[in-house]
């Protein structure tokens, strides 16, 4: 997916705004710390992590965008190829398969809104959207969710696959 609108803090730093899902989790200072940094180096915005948003090009916001997604999960994504990419001023789509969406129980990292169910069997196959961007998921017969809500899911970044926008083909590092 790439994002044409950041979800930024304004009164924020980089380094905040990266952090913030850890914080939320009430992780260790110091490990919030030592993933933002990694995040901030893989990004190549290091040098950023003391700025407010208002202070970044659109390049470079949209890295800090990125950064907070990769930031969530137990590692973070090695994605050198993503972050010259990115980097390189190159539009990037994650792909994500339907079945790596989880509900998450308190704040996940990605609120979407949830158009339709549809239950087949075993399964529930729920029609997301993420502002104009329409995902699909596959979930757990049982899933409590209602059409017209918001639901704050987890998703394993870790297993997803970056695609270059223009021509469609994965890269890889």
């Amino acid at each position: 997916m790439v994002f044409q609108r950041y979800a930024l803090y304004p009164s924020m730093t980089v380094a905040d705004i990266i952090g913030f899902a850890l914080r939320m989790q009430k992780r260790p200072k110091a490990e919030r710390q030592a993933k933002v940094r990694e995040v901030a180096e893989l990004l190549q915005i290091e040098h950023l992590l003391d700025r407010k948003p208002g202070a970044l090009s659109g390049g470079q916001r949209q890295r800090v965008a990125m950064g907070r997604a990769l930031v969530v999960g137990d590692t973070c994504l090695p994605l050198p190829a993503t972050a010259g990419a990115v980097a390189q001023g190159r539009k990037v789509q994650i792909g994500l398969r339907p079945e790596w969406f989880t509900p998450a129980m308190a704040e996940g990292n990605l609120t979407l809104a949830v158009d339709v169910l549809e239950p087949t069997g075993p399964d529930i196959y729920a029609a997301l959207r993420f502002g104009q961007t329409p995902l699909m998921a596959r979930l757990p017969a049982g899933t409590a969710l209602m059409p017209g809500s918001l639901q704050a899911f987890d998703i394993d970044l870790g297993k997803a696959v970056l695609f270059d926008a223009e021509t469609d083909l994965a890269i890889y590092g």
